[in-house]
């Protein structure tokens, strides 16, 4: 953007706080203010806190000043910025002992447009480029790798089976679901990807780890991210955030859905505030979304509680996310996979595309990869997520025979043969393949049959091996 677009500097908001007791409204226009008790400064700092996804007193936000007209961003773009960061903390008390009269704009509103660096810094960008997010944990591909892939795939199975109770199928659907990618849509339906959702989970305690360490600010509504998760929910999210860049997880609750708007929108009930509020589903691309459901307890949905629950569903089955502007209403694709657990049926069971029941073992060890193979694990699954996979004439022709006697034999549906198609892709990806064998085709269809085998199956020591799996948790 340009420098003269920008509204006015910090310097200028502070030298006119000082010098009158007032605040311009960046148009030229200076307007006379009481000063509001110090309880109502407090909530309209937590607001605006709130407005630029500002959960704590210690967290801080950034604003990205680009300068340069041929640079082009889009909205969750991953970016790597060189440039010369600015704050300045002695603004907090200045904006804090200024209130705004009955009638003029709100005091959130103000902040949020005039952007305090006292609240979120600012770094003038000197140098910005688009980049992939497995470049920030240096996950680079390496031909070398090439001939490793069998033995980085058992590891990464290895990593994700810990948490999981030792259950390496459902591991294996989790790696699968690392490898995806949305690489075309149809009809707007995306391909490439998959729901999951993971059932029998343990009835886990909360981790202490995620519980919040401060109270919420005042005026300030508890963020659904800051809620806490399960043991179980928070060892599941440490293993994949291991392996990939981004990881969020999001305890799937009554509490979490009734309390704020999944999807971004802006501030509500004005129409001057062009800046988006931060919410869970602002998600960049290939970040991996677990829903932690295994804290849900009996309680009444609300209509913004329900309401989440469809723009989760739309999230699931379209991968796209509307975005609530002040006039109208923005949908934009996203590439978010996401993993559901949960102890029985997920409220969210008709937007998954798959389910698994757990078997755990009950036999939880430590990691059994070292920290010094997670580099290569990295490397791996970002090379296996951006092959140029394809299927010739000769391979498409047998695949559509074995879909056309798989719908004769047990009548499967559209929907059993898109998840085939995709379950196929990603699993010859997963082992460095551009193009189908039936090697790979096999593999999967005797994966899917041990999953339909559960799902038909009950285990009478399923409720055993949770408990231990707990008690591993959580001592």
């Amino acid at each position: 953007m340009n420098s003269s677009k920008r509204a006015r500097t910090d310097d200028d908001i502070a030298s006119s706080v000082k010098g009158s007791g007032t605040l311009s409204n960046g148009k030229g226009k200076v307007s006379k203010h009481q000063q509001l008790p110090p309880q109502s400064s407090d909530k309209a700092l937590a607001q605006a806190k709130q407005a630029h996804g500002l959960d704590g007193p210690a967290d801080r936000g950034c604003n990205i000043m680009v300068y340069h007209p041929d640079v082009e961003l889009r909205l969750n773009d991953v970016v790597e910025v060189m440039g010369v960061y600015s704050l300045s903390p002695d603004l907090a008390d200045e904006f804090a002992s200024v209130g705004l009269a009955e009638g003029t704009m709100p005091f959130a509103e103000t902040l949020a447009q005039q952007h305090p660096s006292s609240l979120v810094s600012e770094l003038h960008c000197l140098r910005v480029r688009r980049i992939n997010p497995y470049e920030m944990c240096r996950a680079l591909p390496d031909p070398s790798l090439s001939q490793r892939i069998a033995a980085l795939r058992t590891k990464a199975i290895d990593v994700l089976a810990v948490p999981l109770g030792g259950d390496r199928l459902a591991a294996e659907y989790l790696l699968l679901q690392l490898v995806s990618r949305v690489y075309t849509r149809a009809a707007s339906k995306p391909l490439g990807v998959f729901s999951l959702s993971l059932q029998n989970c343990p009835e886990a305690a909360v981790a202490p780890d995620t519980l919040s360490s401060s109270a919420p600010d005042a005026g300030a509504r508890a963020s659904p991210t800051a809620a806490p998760l399960s043991c179980f929910g928070a060892a599941v999210k440490e293993a994949v955030a291991s392996l990939v860049p981004a990881c969020v997880a999001l305890p799937l609750t009554v509490d979490m859905l009734n309390s704020e708007p999944l999807r971004p929108h802006t501030v509500r009930k004005t129409t001057t505030v062009d800046s988006l509020m931060t919410t869970p589903l602002q998600l960049a691309a290939h970040t991996q979304l677990l829903l932690d459901a295994t804290l849900m307890q009996a309680g009444q949905l609300e209509r913004r509680g329900i309401y989440n629950l469809q723009v989760l569903g739309t999230l699931m089955q379209q991968q796209e996310v509307e975005y609530e502007y002040a006039v109208y209403n923005l949908p934009l694709p996203s590439d978010v996979p996401v993993t559901i657990l949960t102890m029985g049926k997920s409220l969210l069971h008709k937007a998954v595309d798959l389910e698994l029941p757990l078997n755990t073992t009950g036999l939880i060890s430590e990691a059994p990869v070292d920290d010094d193979s997670l580099p290569a694990i990295r490397a791996y699954l970002h090379q296996a997520q951006q092959l140029d996979f394809h299927i010739d004439v000769e391979s498409a022709s047998w695949i559509n025979q074995e879909l056309m006697d798989a719908r004769q034999e047990l009548g499967n549906s559209e929907n059993s043969f898109h998840n085939q198609l995709t379950l196929g892709r990603l699993m010859a990806v997963s082992w460095g393949e551009t193009s189908m064998t039936k090697e790979r085709w096999y593999q999967m269809k005797a994966m899917e049959r041990a999953r339909l085998n559960r799902l038909n199956v009950t285990r009478p020591t399923a409720t055993q091996n949770a408990e231990k799996v707990v008690a591993a948790y959580c001592g």
